[in-house]
């Protein structure tokens, strides 16, 4: 699992690559949770690259959303395929977050 980091127009993208499961959520929730602590609110998590994500991976976006929340901030979800949607949707995240299908969408929603 690796998480890549980069930032565009004062937006942080982050990209999830491999699987999110029991083993790698909390390196997962630590790498995204830095961001956070430096103050930045704006947040792209794109999943373009995830294959797997478990029910603890789904507690770590969870907890990134409660936090970009009490900082006032934003989170937006893009580029989930079909078997990650369908996590997502039989869980009820798709009410929970904001998931669009491209990286430009989720951005135009973010204000870049």
């Amino acid at each position: 699992m690796t998480v890549e980091h980069e930032i565009l127009n004062q937006i942080d993208l982050i990209f999830l690559n491999g699987r999110i499961d029991a083993q790698s959520a909390p390196g997962v929730n630590e790498e995204i949770g830095k961001v956070i602590d430096e103050g930045r609110n704006k947040m792209l998590i794109n999943f373009k690259g995830l294959e797997y994500i478990s029910s603890a991976g789904l507690r770590v976006l969870i907890t990134v959303a409660k936090k970009l929340k009490a900082a006032s901030g934003d989170l937006v979800l893009c580029s989930l395929d079909e078997k990650i949607y369908e996590v997502f949707d039989v869980s009820g995240f798709t009410a929970i977050f904001k998931i669009f299908n491209t990286q430009e969408e989720a951005l135009a929603e973010l204000g870049a």
